[in-house]
């Protein structure tokens, strides 16, 4: 398998880790420092907007846009 797939599979684990997280309401439901929400909420748009431009750069344009 070659880097650049290996790498696409890791970070569709990630985000499908993030997306359980919010299923769950982790981030919205649970109390946490502002300067922590702050930066939960900054890593899970990372993660969106990493997922988004991968699948882009794969020809996958309709699945990018809904990251």
């Amino acid at each position: 398998m070659s880097n650049s797939r290996s790498a696409w599979i890791a970070l569709e684990r990630v985000y499908s880790l993030r997306r359980r997280a919010a299923s769950i309401d982790l981030i919205d439901e649970q109390r946490y420092t502002r300067p922590l929400g702050v930066r939960l909420h900054k890593l899970a748009a990372s993660l969106s907007q990493t997922v988004a431009w991968i699948r882009f750069d794969h020809g996958q344009h309709d699945a990018a846009s809904r990251y």
